[in-house]
């Protein structure tokens, strides 16, 4: 029998983080998210079964606020909780540590998009009134040309 574990990502496991997202084609282009340099911040998790790892989430602080910058699974195992175990992981990690919300921008209307309103709790945000967000929003429209495609989302941890 395979056995899972969730474990903080390792500068070692960049490379694999990269092959994970283009795999699950998560729009969170490598040079984008720079997977190493946040690795050494110490807010990322993978979930590795029999020494493969399978999903990952990597995660900045900015202020009180912990953001959520990529999330991946592969293909094979998508839909099987994975995804939904490490946000749910990062939750519990920025809340033990002291901060007061989860930020995330996700395509509209898409499967993970519903999942983060319905089971993970988080909202909507008007990016107007979250500047970081609505400045992350603005460089992601302008780099993919979708205007309306991303939604800033937030899940406070009180």
């Amino acid at each position: 029998m395979s056995h899972r574990r969730l474990r903080l990502a390792r500068l070692s496991d960049a490379a694999v983080l990269c092959e994970i997202a283009h795999e699950a084609d998560s729009h969170c282009a490598p040079a984008e998210v720079g997977y190493a340099e946040l690795i050494r911040k110490g807010r990322s998790l993978v979930v590795e079964e029999s020494g493969r790892l399978l999903g990952f989430v990597v995660c900045e602080a900015f202020g009180r606020e912990v953001h959520v910058w990529a999330l991946a699974v592969r293909p094979e195992r998508q839909r099987a909780g994975i995804g939904s175990h490490l946000l749910r992981a990062a939750l519990v990690d920025a809340r033990a540590s002291g901060f007061a919300a989860l930020t995330v921008t996700a395509r509209r209307d898409t499967f993970w998009e519903r999942a983060l309103r319905t089971g993970l709790g988080f909202a909507e945000v008007d990016a107007a009134s979250h500047p970081r967000l609505g400045t992350l929003i603005r460089t992601q429209v302008e780099a993919s040309g979708q205007h309306g495609s991303r939604v800033p989302m937030i899940r406070f941890l009180g």
